[in-house]
C-alpha cells in the first residue's frame, strides 16, 4: 500500500511545480528573440521538483510548452496542474504570457529550444492552440493513447507529430513508478530531440 501510495504522489507531481515563493527564480532574457513554434522548458522549485529529476534521471527540467503568437505577444501553451487562475480553475492547458510561464516561484533556470523546421514548427504551435481552445484538461492517468486530456511532455510531442515533425521515437519510456503499466514522456525526451537546438539557457 505504502509504495502504491509514492506511486500516486510521484504522477501526480510529474511536469508540476511547487508553487513555493520564497525561492529564486529564472528571470527570462530581455534580448531574447522568440518565434511561433519554440519549444520552453523550465526547472520548478521545490519538493515535488526534485522527484521529478529523480524519477527522469537524464533531465534538470521538469515541465514544458510551446510558444505561439497571439496578436503580437507571444504566449507559451502547456498542460499543467495546481495552476489555477481562479477558484474552480480546473487543471488543464493553459496559454499565458512567457513572463508569466517562468514567473516567481515558478522556474528556478530555463531553457529556449527551435525546432530545424521552423515552418512546421509553426503548424505544431497551430495545433496546440487548437488544443487549447477545446478546453483540453490535464491528463492526471498520463496516459499517451488517449488524446482527449493531456499532460505537458505530451502536449509537445503530438502538436509536432500532428506537424510532421516528430521530436521522439515510437518507443517511449516506460515508468517504474506508475504502479501499472504504461509508458511516459518526459521534458527530457523532448529536451534532448535532434530536431530541435538550443537557443538560449537562463
Amino acid at each position: 500500500m505504502l509504495l502504491k501510495t509514492i506511486a500516486i504522489t510521484l504522477l501526480l507531481m510529474l511536469c508540476g511545480c511547487s508553487g513555493q515563493k520564497s525561492q529564486p527564480t529564472a528571470d527570462f532574457p530581455d534580448d531574447l528573440t522568440l518565434r511561433k513554434g519554440d519549444v520552453v522548458f523550465r526547472e520548478g522549485i521545490g519538493f515535488t521538483s526534485h522527484i521529478i529529476q529523480l524519477m527522469d534521471a537524464p533531465g534538470a527540467y521538469t515541465h514544458t510548452g510551446i510558444v505561439t503568437d497571439s496578436a503580437g505577444h507571444f504566449m507559451v501553451i502547456h498542460a499543467v496542474p495546481d495552476e489555477p487562475d481562479f477558484k474552480g480553475d480546473p487543471d488543464r492547458v493553459k496559454m499565458e504570457p512567457i513572463a508569466e510561464f517562468y514567473g516567481f516561484g515558478k522556474a528556478k533556470s530555463g531553457a529556449v529550444m527551435r525546432a530545424d523546421d521552423s515552418a512546421k514548427a509553426a503548424l505544431a504551435a497551430d495545433i496546440a492552440y487548437r488544443i487549447y481552445k477545446r478546453g483540453t484538461l490535464f491528463d492526471h492517468q498520463y496516459d499517451d493513447s488517449d488524446t482527449t486530456e493531456m499532460y505537458c511532455s505530451e502536449l509537445v510531442s503530438y502538436a509536432f507529430r500532428q506537424a510532421r515533425l516528430p521530436l521522439v521515437g515510437d518507443t517511449l519510456r516506460e515508468s517504474r513508478f506508475s504502479g501499472k503499466t504504461g509508458r511516459y514522456l518526459f521534458p527530457s525526451d523532448i529536451f534532448h530531440s535532434k530536431r530541435l537546438k538550443t537557443i538560449k539557457t537562463f
